[in-house]
């Protein structure tokens, strides 16, 4: 059973899969307690 919503599908959809490494790059390397500050640099909210 997939419990996938339309709404999951459209996030995951909203970042190419090489700028999605490119952040978690970042979060990795500054740590994961800061991952919130590290993707609002990149104009992107964790739910984004």
């Amino acid at each position: 059973m997939d419990d996938t919503t339309p709404e999951d599908l459209a996030l995951r959809k909203a970042v190419r899969l090489d700028r999605y490494a490119e952040i978690l790059a970042h979060v990795v390397h500054f740590g994961t307690d800061r991952t919130e500050e590290v993707v609002q640099r990149f104009g992107l909210s964790l739910e984004r």
